[in-house]
């Protein structure tokens, strides 16, 4: 049974060092954190309610071809080419 009159114990070193300092610390950068996504938050929030005239300057030849994911292989067979071309170069 605990005496409601005892007196608690000294925290150590190592509590001290938890109150003192990584609390503090721990705190700080937490509020931190917070306080930056709400100003991200706020700044998203204030360019979504601009209007805005967007107009595009640079139009595309072949759009079809980026959503079919053809600019992928030609992108990779580019590359590979490249590569062998280099090769036979250098034996050469």
């Amino acid at each position: 049974m605990v005496d409601p009159g005892a007196e608690a114990p000294l925290p150590s070193s190592a509590g001290w060092w938890l109150g003192c300092v990584s609390l503090p610390v721990f705190q700080f950068l937490l509020l931190r954190r917070y306080f930056r996504l709400v100003i991200w938050a706020r700044f998203l929030w204030q360019v979504s309610r601009l209007e805005l005239a967007l107009v595009p300057t640079i139009g595309r030849s072949r759009p079809h071809a980026l959503a079919r994911g053809r600019w992928r292989s030609t992108f990779t067979y580019g590359t590979n080419f490249g590569f062998l071309r280099g090769r036979a170069r250098h034996r050469g």
